[in-house]
């Protein structure tokens, strides 16, 4: 057949089919055999080599290629149109729904010998194009397989005829019938009455792999039955699929499977992808994760629906003298920890202007709970040991203090000085502590050690009383501490100076001490920050815990980097004179840095007012607002409404710190940063009880806000993690690496983490971070 050589000078490869018979039955040797002038007579036709001339000379002698052959298709696209099947009427179609004519575009077209046509075209090298359009009925888009070839006979009696051109002749596929034919990587299939799937060719090759297709536990109706639900899940294109499950068992017939395969579309009531499910789960498969129900956070909310700009907020750098501290603790670190010195400063500032400045707007006060997460190992101890010197220089050390012993013990504390400030090494343990002791009984000193804190931190501008079995003990105490300053007195030992500070204090403890051990303490001042592991803290962010007060009033802060790079070179700085005065004038009013050292850390006298800028109350009144609105959409979609509302107080509280310390006015700058910080928190504590809530359940939709939590709890908005450090950290488990990068691709395309590319060492890597 001298059409053969066209096909072979076309770049085509070509394979003997078996011949028509005389009696119009295939050579096969199946009377029944419904492949007739199509059946392929070599078995791995597929791996068909590109022939010589003289090996094609042989299957002619041999009469291989009697009646026909068969065309490979290797980038290659034919429109297959099927007349029997309606197939021009929906070829018209497609050229007025397209704009294109396609017969004409082409350079070669054959006409079947069953009425039909193939239209060929070249094709685009890698990508996957789906064969079928359920729209377009009757036409059969061939980007792999085969077609018979030009010259061959038909079962009809007609041949195929070429009707244009040459194989040789072949133009490429137009764009916009690409586009139409790509396959999606996901495809919506119906699992049952009212419930579809979105899957991949891959997830519904792994469904098949859990499920046996020989011995007792496959009969051949269900044999059958998975390729109807395979062939119904892929639109027909998935027959590879079902082929290469079945080639593993006893009942594989490669004769029947194209045949059934093709009956498959024409069945009237079809077989779904729910028959596939039931047979995998039946066999241990577990539903991957659902992308489409996500539940919702604060993360989502738009950020044309902000009430203020924040844009051009950085994090990392507060306005005013607040960004000095971050600037100086900064350069106390070896390696960076800016999240941390941001916190460290805020924490130390609030506790600076705390007990001499007041906020006549909200009356609110500028104690601070701070949680700081970072992993182990990677510099904080160094922010720690920063935000004690800044206490130091304001001769406040005497009030700080680095461990919680008991609920006694911190009432004590409360009374010895105006102002509690604890910086707590390893606060996930304690909290692990107190939560156990909460749970399971013991370790009764740690009973009500969080009330007793929020208790205190709630009362920085009223009083605290003190109650129960407290009172009896604290009392003696005090009397005990009467009686041993005295007997220093007696001694005669002491300076002049000493002897004043002893008697001072026999004072205090008998003129305020013990009467407010019945009238309660005046305005105590606790504040608080704790630096943590992600493993020791973040389960401890329950739905309870994040809404009871303590949590939701705490600020969370992370450093999502685990590997922190130190800074060459790296000396820590000393502080400046001018900061060390700062801090001083900021603490007492006094302008010197050498004063007389008090035992006591309190503020006596008139207390001073911190303004509101008129355009930072209205930035206050929208900031209220919004949360209030936000606070509705949690209730109605997380039920973590309690952890927004009390975002308006640390938006108050921040933005009074940070203009208590500048020129003591708030102004809308202080508001907008505080603002931006606080929605980052909020986004935090949701992501963390969110996750802790649903992490139990077994609904797919709930396993898949789990997962898009903690990537993004990973990944963080800084540098960011690459793909592989991604699916090692989270893909473990339940989570298998597929799920992964499948949510993590649905995550950038829905705009919430982005994709960047990291130089290191003359190395690119891409990694993808929050936006």
């Amino acid at each position: 057949m001298n059409t053969v050589y066209d096909y072979l000078e076309g770049g085509f490869r070509i394979f003997p089919l078996w011949p028509i018979t005389d009696s119009g039955s295939c050579g096969c040797g199946d009377p029944e055999c419904e492949a007739v002038g199509k059946h392929p007579r070599m078995s791995n036709w597929q791996h068909a080599p590109h022939w010589s001339d003289e090996q094609i000379e042989v299957m002619e002698q041999t009469g291989q290629l009697a009646t026909g052959f068969g065309v490979c298709l290797d980038n290659h696209l034919v429109i297959d149109i099927d007349e029997r099947n309606g197939g021009f009427e929906s070829y018209e179609r497609l050229k007025k729904d397209t704009g294109i004519d396609y017969e004409a575009e082409s350079g070669f077209a054959v006409s079947t010998g069953g009425g039909g046509l193939h239209i060929y075209f070249s094709a685009p090298e890698g990508i996957a194009l789906t064969g079928h359009l359920r729209e377009y009925k009757g036409i059969d888009m061939k980007s792999s397989g085969y077609v018979v070839g030009n010259g061959s006979l038909h079962r009809s009696g007609a041949t195929y005829e070429r009707k244009k051109g040459f194989p040789q002749d072949l133009t490429p596929a137009p764009q916009a019938l690409i586009d139409l034919l790509k396959k999606p990587e996901r495809v919506r299939a119906k699992v049952g009455d009212n419930e579809y799937m979105d899957v991949s060719e891959e997830e519904i090759a792994e469904m098949l792999r859990f499920i046996p297709n020989d011995g007792d536990g496959m009969e051949y109706d269900d044999f059958v039955a998975i390729g109807m639900g395979v062939h119904d899940a892929t639109q027909g294109n998935g027959f590879h699929l079902w082929d290469d499950w079945a080639q593993r068992s006893s009942k594989y017939d490669p004769k029947e499977m194209d045949k059934k395969w093709q009956s498959f579309g024409k069945c009237a009531d079809p077989v779904t992808l729910g028959t596939v499910v039931y047979h995998a789960e039946e066999n241990g498969w577990t539903r991957p994760v659902v992308l489409g129900n996500v539940a919702p956070v604060a993360e989502e909310q738009p950020s044309s629906g902000l009430p203020l700009d924040t844009s051009s907020v950085d994090l990392l750098r507060p306005p005013g003298f607040v960004g000095d501290l971050t600037a100086w603790i900064n350069d106390q670190c070896r390696y960076p920890r800016e999240r941390l010195a941001v916190a460290t400063a805020l924490n130390c500032a609030g506790n600076i202007v705390g007990l001499r400045h007041v906020d006549t707007y909200n009356d609110i006060t500028a104690n601070t709970i701070f949680m700081c997460i970072a992993g182990s190992g990677t510099g904080k101890e160094a922010v720690t040991q920063a935000g004690a010197e800044i206490m130091r220089v304001a001769g406040m050390a005497p009030a700080v203090h680095g461990n919680i012993k008991s609920e006694q013990e911190i009432v004590r504390n409360a009374i010895k000085h105006q102002g509690s400030y604890y910086f707590i090494d390893e606060l996930g343990y304690l909290l692990q502590k107190i939560e156990n002791a909460r749970k399971k009984g013991g370790a009764s000193y740690l009973d009500g050690v969080v009330s007793i804190i929020m208790s205190i931190y709630t009362k920085a501008s009223g009083h605290f009383l003190i109650g129960g079995d407290l009172k009896d003990g604290i009392l003696s105490d005090q009397l005990d501490e009467i009686k041993k300053l005295a007997k220093q007195l007696d001694s005669g030992k002491l300076s002049e100076q000493m002897a004043r500070e002893y008697e001072d204090r026999i004072k205090h403890i008998s003129d305020v001490v013990i009467p407010s051990i019945d009238s309660g303490l005046h305005r105590p001042f606790l504040s608080m920050i704790g630096y943590t592991t992600p493993v020791s803290f973040d389960d401890l962010v329950t739905g309870e815990q994040a809404t009871n007060g303590f949590i939701s009033r705490c600020l969370l802060v992370r450093e999502h980097e685990t590997n922190p790079k130190r800074k060459k070179g790296f000396k820590p700085k000393p502080m400046s004179p001018a900061l060390q005065a700062r801090i001083n004038y900021l603490h007492t009013g006094m302008v010197s840095t050498t004063r007389e050292t008090f035992w006591r850390v309190e503020h006596t006298g008139d207390l001073v007012e911190v303004r509101t800028h008129s355009e930072a109350a209205d930035a206050l009144e929208l900031v209220a607002d919004w949360f209030e609105e936000e606070g509705e959409r949690q209730k109605a979609t997380t039920g973590l409404e309690a952890v927004i509302r009390r975002g308006y107080e640390l938006v108050a509280k921040l933005s009074f710190i940070m203009g208590a310390c500048d020129e003591r006015i708030r102004t809308v700058e202080h508001v907008r940063w505080a603002f931006a910080f606080v929605v980052a928190d909020m986004r935090e504590k949701l992501r963390l009880a969110q996750t802790n809530i649903l992490n139990g359940s077994k609904d797919s939709t709930d396993h898949a806000t789990v997962l898009r939590n903690r990537i993004l709890t990973l990944v963080g908005r800084d540098d960011g993690e690459p793909i592989s450090v991604i699916k090692q950290r989270i893909g473990r488990g339940k989570y298998s690496p597929q799920d992964v990068e499948l949510m993590v691709a649905d995550l950038e395309q829905r705009g919430i983490i982005e994709r960047i590319e990291k130089q290191t060492k003359g190395r690119k890597s891409v990694r993808y971070r929050e936006r």
